[in-house]
């Protein structure tokens, strides 16, 4: 338990008063108020939506995902590649398929140097994120190609290495030379030996086989890229493939004049003219450039070649589009359309003479029209009149011009159904979509339509009933709560508040426990109702005992909701523990500021630093000022015209930290963070917190010490990181202000290199009076890396004060104002009366102004305290 003491005397101070109003002072934190059912980014976790965690946005890579279905730690099982992770198999245990740190996957290519101290099965010596020789780091991993590392990287164009880099022995020191060439046999990496050093032979000075394709520029090639493409530079003859412009002519007149790029080296390639020829040049007799080709000229080329006679030219041979298959305008006049039809009616010719032109029908003929030999109009064509025609004849009652049934006229040209034969003609037989009825009968709207159907649960004969129509057997599932049924909500699907045997699915708390202590007393929301869900308890908090083994010798804690067996070396400082920890740095090694056995090894020389500037953001501290009305004095003092009748919580911290406003210049309030050792490229570092020690002004820098007297210290450890986020605050948890300036201050976000301390329960001493703030972190980042002048900044106390605690501590009866009240009265709670005591009154404009928070099941106020503090000389061990 942390004791945070803001009213000790400070050192040599021997007329420090506790009740002394410029001491009493109280810390702040706050937050949001109880669930809400909105989505993700809201900031609250909706645990029945899946949610794990919930920090006000949709961001990745904050500890929390953009789904907030994932809190992005390592071993959760969910890959979070905005978090840094490689793979995640939902350990932290190395040598299976994920490091312990969810850095690697332990594949060569992976960019990190994998070796078996991390779980890899061998010793990476490199890893340049690929699998490529000759760039540094070969395809295996296994060598850096460097000349002297005694691996022969042909990859890389070594031709021997013998493990130095000196010449006069086996092996040049640039590894380019084998001394052992020439002697007629094949020695190490040599492809051929034949006995002399000469190059221009087939086994060049190297003993390396000459030829075109082996990579290498050999006797009489003017280039050697080893592949077979004829168009990357370099021939299958080991030649440019250009050297000039005239190397790519092509000797085409329309495609232009082609060119050569970067001629005579291994990326010279050949690359079409910039300008074809235009379209209609001349290219040959009778022939004409086309899209930079040489063609005949003919019709449907997309020219228009007037010396063929061409009125037209649109790039086809298809008729009827403007331009025909001929090159001749479609039409010029509406006689060119004519068809001699008399249904469809007279033809036009639209945009005449062009090659828009078009031949349109006129206006068709009326159904019926006579168009000769006893036929008549339909739709525009002379037919045969017929059922199906559209038009009514003979003994037809209606002719839909269609022969399909059940649309009002049928396949015979007669109603689909009349009033008078309703049943007959509509009737299927099925008692649960009620009795079918015929709708405007004896007309084209005429339709069989069902019933009203008998509700359901109806009976349809035997044990069946109808459901949704249709006559079936009495079953779970079917949305009708029969006998033995508790619910039936239509599904078969378990956790909907209806389970697949049609009962509730959870009727209280005891359905949803799953006996794990350690994530907390499960709920049921909606009991006995279609609204019925389990939800996740409140996690204990890290350290609560509890059972995992059935073995009560043995000692087991909570961590991370998991019921775990507590040992030194789990980074969790212990403080139950036989014999007690004093420190857990996640090792059992010495020599590191935590023994093998979990004690602080004094021999570390510790880095302290006092905390010089504390300032409380939430929640806000209210009185009622005579005279003056309700009053926020969170920042500013509390006014009587004009005047201060009493100072701001702030400007009273302001005081005590500040030795230059007390009287003697000395410390009033001296809070001290010790690291031990202070290395915040280590994971974990043991720390303890001096809460009232004793420190002076000079020599500079401060220094300070121990209490001699009462001493307070707290023994903890902090988890450091050096990117990422240490700690942000939950939006919803920080109450905000209605009509405060926008220059008020906002809780710290607090960024790598940084640090966060494990929860623990931060009291607060106010001239005598203990305030207990739960769950109590601080978090600072890291500043400067000269000894003597480091700074932790950004830094942020958070803490949970219980309405129940709030409701005991009474404030001092010699604070000017506030003297003997509740701590309650003065924390806006939403015009509650608990216990007889009221919040005295609402500031900001509202009618209902409400500081209150929720920390699982339990309500209070979450405090929030901005801090900075120097590196002090600390004069103790």
């Amino acid at each position: 338990m942390l004791a945070l003491a803001l009213g000790t005397a400070a050192c040599g101070d021997d007329d420090g008063d506790p009740g002394d109003a410029s001491t009493g002072v109280d810390a702040q934190v706050g937050t949001d108020a109880g669930p809400s059912e909105t989505r993700c980014g809201d900031g609250t976790v909706q645990m029945g939506d899946g949610e794990i965690c919930d920090d006000g946005n949709t961001t990745d890579g904050d500890g929390c995902s953009a789904d907030c279905r994932s809190d992005e730690t390592c071993g959760n099982g969910v890959l979070d590649e905005a978090a840094d992770e490689v793979c995640d198999d939902g350990n932290t245990a190395d040598g299976d398929t994920c490091r312990g740190d969810c850095a690697s996957d332990y594949r060569c290519g992976n960019g990190v140097v994998d070796t078996t101290a991390d779980g890899a099965s061998s010793d990476e010596v490199c890893d340049d994120g690929n699998t490529a020789n000759g760039d540094g780091c070969s395809a295996s991993c296994s060598s850096d190609e460097s000349c002297g590392n005694a691996i022969v990287d042909l990859g890389a164009g070594e031709i021997c290495d013998d493990g130095n880099t000196e010449d006069g022995d086996e092996c040049s020191a640039d590894c380019l030379t084998s001394f052992l060439c020439g002697n007629g046999d094949l020695d190490g990496a040599e492809e051929c030996d034949d006995g002399n050093d000469a190059d221009g032979d087939g086994c060049n000075a190297s003993c390396q086989q000459e030829r075109c394709g082996n990579g290498r520029v050999d006797a009489g090639e003017a280039c050697d890229d080893g592949n077979d493409v004829e168009t990357d530079g370099c021939q299958l003859d080991c030649t440019f493939t250009c050297s000039s412009d005239a190397d790519c002519d092509d000797g085409a007149v329309c495609n232009g004049a082609e060119v050569c790029s970067a001629p005579g080296t291994t990326t010279s390639a050949c690359a079409p003219a910039a300008s074809p020829a235009p379209d209609g040049a001349a290219c040959g007799t009778g022939q004409i450039c086309l899209t930079g080709g040489c063609v005949a000229s003919a019709c449907g080329d997309g020219f228009t070649d007037a010396s063929r006679g061409e009125q037209c030219d649109d790039v086809n041979t298809v008729s009827g589009d403007g331009c025909e298959n001929d090159c001749t305008f479609t039409c010029s006049s509406a006689a060119d359309c004519s068809d001699g039809a008399v249904c469809n009616g007279p033809e036009v010719c639209m945009n005449a003479g062009s090659v828009a032109s078009r031949c349109a029908a006129g206006s068709p003929a009326s159904n019926g029209t006579s168009c000769g030999g006893g036929q008549i109009c339909i739709g525009g064509a002379c037919t045969t009149a017929g059922c199906g025609d559209g038009v009514v004849s003979g003994a037809e009652q209606c002719d839909d011009g269609n022969t399909s049934n059940g649309d009002g006229c049928d396949a015979d040209c007669r109603w689909t159904c009349t009033a008078a034969t309703a049943v007959a003609d509509c009737g299927d037989g099925n008692a649960c979509n009620g009795v079918e009825v015929c709708t405007a009968g004896g007309s084209l709207a005429s339709r069989c339509g069902p019933g009203t159907a008998p509700a359901n649960g109806a009976s349809c004969g035997g044990t069946n009933i109808c459901v949704g129509g249709a006559c079936v057997a009495r079953r779970c599932g079917d949305m009708i709560v029969s006998t033995g049924e508790q619910c039936d909500d239509g599904n078969t699907a378990n956790a909907d508040g209806c389970d697949n045997d049609c009962t509730w699915t959870c009727a209280g708390a005891a359905d949803c426990s799953d006996g794990n202590v350690c994530n907390g007393a499960e709920v049921c929301t909606s009991p006995s109702t279609l609204g019925s869900r389990c939800g996740a308890g409140t996690p204990a908090a890290t350290g609560t005992t509890c059972d995992r083994d059935a073995n009560a010798s043995t000692r087991d804690i909570c961590r991370s909701s998991v019921c775990v067996a507590s040992a030194c070396g789990d980074g969790y400082v212990d403080a139950m523990s036989s014999p007690v920890e004093q420190c857990d740095d996640g090792n059992t090694a010495g020599g590191d500021g935590c023994s093998a056995t979990c004690t602080i090894e004094m021999s570390m020389p510790p880095t302290g630093f006092r905390i010089t500037s504390l300032t409380l953001i939430s929640p806000r501290v209210i009185v009622d000022v005579p005279l003056g009305g309700c009053q926020d004095i969170t920042v500013n003092c509390a006014s009587v015209f004009g005047g201060c009748a009493a100072d701001g919580v702030n400007t009273m911290l302001a005081q005590a930290l500040n030795p230059t406003t007390t009287t003697g210049g000395e410390y009033s309030l001296h809070l001290v963070p010790i690291f031990r050792p202070y290395a915040p490229g280590t994971a974990t570092t043991p720390a303890d917190f001096h809460l009232n020690a004793e420190c002076n002004q000079s020599p500079t820098p401060d220094s300070c010490g121990p209490a001699a007297t009462a001493p307070s210290v707290a023994m903890s450890s902090v988890t450091n990181r050096s990117t990422g986020t240490c700690f942000t605050p939950i939006a919803s948890e920080v109450n905000t202000r209605a009509g405060t300036p926008a220059a008020y201050p906002t809780v710290n976000t607090v960024s790598g290199p940084c640090f966060i301390s494990d929860a623990e329960t931060l009291t607060i001493d106010i001239g005598g009076i203990l305030v207990p703030l739960r769950d109590a972190t601080l978090s600072a980042a890291y500043d400067g890396t000269a000894v003597g002048s480091r700074r932790l900044v950004n830094g942020v106390v958070r803490g949970f004060l219980t309405e129940a605690d709030a409701l005991t501590a009474a404030l001092p009866a010699d604070l000017p104002l506030v003297g003997g009240d509740p701590l309650y009265e003065h924390l806006q709670a939403g015009n509650r009366t608990v216990s007889g005591v009221a919040d005295a009154c609402n500031v900001g404009g509202g009618t209902n102004e409400d500081d209150a928070d929720m920390n699982g099941t339990t309500r209070g106020f979450w405090f929030f305290l901005n801090f900075t503090a120097e590196e002090i000389t600390w004069t103790g061990t």
